[in-house]
């Protein structure tokens, strides 16, 4: 770790719209929309409940706009017309409710089969991976590699459901680069440690819907300092997302009143595999170190 010491310091083609994730249309469009419009979109995202439920006029209501613009809205982003903006609401709906109303959706669908939930769950969490699949731009996953690959210190921040995928990150890179730090919550250390972070390093926030505070403000603090940042999470418009250097969305399955890691993690996984791949001699060598050491240290068990 003696590398991370401190230091002194466009709009689409075609109407594809309803082919994507409404995430990535409001992404896409979100620059070139009226005040108005974009007021909209932010309500329309951060309250997917009411947003995927109420007229158009009732939402007008809300965010101070009327329903004729509402209306418009749809048009803007390429819908048909708001009920087709509206269904791609709904189908988002599943991953932003809350943990209450997660779990009253588990039970009401799936109340009493073992089975059916085995496949249910299952079956969702392979439709997530396949969603990230789809929209995981190559070109934005190479840019996610290169920031890694030329930062002093790669510091990683993930905190509260997202801090396991954080430690599999942590630890995947860490067997092919020797600059990886995460950092520690608790006891106020976490600010501690952001003074070691300089403008030559990266930081690589994760965090999804019901965003954790602290990662918001800390990731936000660190761009306005200049230093580049990978933001892994659920919206292309997301609080850690809106200025990062290079963001990688991840999909989630269903409302399950747990979070499913599994998409975002398969996302690391690739992340992982693609950094390693770019650092192939090195990646082996510090494994081989690695390797003595756990022999040396006897750290995994073997029958006698």
């Amino acid at each position: 770790m003696e590398h991370c010491r401190a230091t002194n310091a466009r709009k689409p083609g075609g109407n594809m719209a309803h082919q994507q994730p409404i995430d990535e249309v409001i992404r896409r469009h979100y620059d070139e929309l009226s005040p108005s419009h974009k007021r909209i979109a932010r309500f329309l995202l951060d309250e997917p409940v009411q947003a995927a439920t109420l007229a158009a006029a009732r939402i007008g209501e809300l965010v101070g706009a009327s329903e004729a613009t509402v209306v418009r809205l749809a048009n803007a982003l390429e819908y048909d017309g708001f009920p087709s903006l509206q269904e791609a609401l709904r189908e988002r709906l599943a991953g932003r409710l809350n943990a209450p109303s997660r779990l009253q959706f588990t039970l009401d669908r799936y109340p009493d089969s073992d089975e059916a939930l085995l496949r249910a769950v299952m079956q969702a969490d392979m439709e997530a991976i396949g969603r990230t699949l789809r929209k995981t731009s190559p070109a934005e996953l190479r840019r996610a590699v290169d920031l890694i690959l030329a930062a002093r210190c790669v510091h990683i921040l993930a905190l509260r459901t997202a801090a396991s995928i954080g430690i599999v990150l942590y630890e995947g890179l860490s067997q092919v680069l020797g600059n990886v730090n995460m950092l520690e919550p608790g006891l106020g250390h976490l600010p501690n440690q952001f003074l070691t972070l300089n403008q030559d390093d990266l930081l690589i926030s994760i965090s999804y819907h019901r965003y954790a505070t602290a990662t918001v403000k800390l990731t936000r603090h660190a761009q306005e300092q200049g230093i580049k940042t990978l933001a892994i999470t659920d919206t292309p418009i997301s609080p850690i997302a809106r200025d990062a250097t290079v963001v990688l969305t991840a999909d989630f399955s269903e409302p399950w009143y747990f979070f499913s890691a599994v998409a975002p993690l398969s996302l690391v996984n690739v992340l992982i595999a693609a950094v390693a791949g770019s650092r192939r001699e090195q990646g082996e060598s510090r494994l081989e170190e690695a390797e003595a050491i756990y022999e040396k240290l006897d750290i995994f068990y073997r029958e006698e």
